[in-house]
């Protein structure tokens, strides 16, 4: 996918631009709340119910600017960590992230911490 590719399908996801949050009376969970399967490198060995040891699911990235920790171990501390750090199915995802011109990577950043 295309970096401009990449910014349509998020903007169509969230249904909002990223220049501004606005308070709407249907919570938006900016989510798919699926089983990824995250690759090796993220692995756990952790089964739990139906996710086996490299699956996570997706959390709600809603009020993403007050965790202090990202990706399902806590081991990124930063949003840019937690983008480049994808694998397995979110490695597409971390390169159309590192693929960002500055200013756009930094629109998406100021999207993710006013939601």
């Amino acid at each position: 996918m295309s970096k401009s590719g990449a910014l349509s399908a998020i903007r169509h996801h969230a249904k909002v631009r990223f220049t501004h949050c606005r308070l709407r009376s249907r919570l938006r969970l900016y989510s798919d709340l699926f089983l990824h399967d995250m690759g090796a490198t993220l692995a756990d060995d952790i089964e739990q119910g139906q996710a086996t040891g490299s699956e996570f699911r997706t959390i709600a990235t809603l009020r993403v600017s007050e965790r202090p920790h990202f990706l399902h171990n806590g081991r990124a501390t930063t949003l840019q960590e937690a983008d480049t750090g994808a694998r397995g199915q979110g490695a597409a995802a971390a390169r159309n992230f590192e693929a960002l011109s500055q200013p756009k990577e930094k629109e998406l950043l100021a999207f993710l911490n006013c939601i």
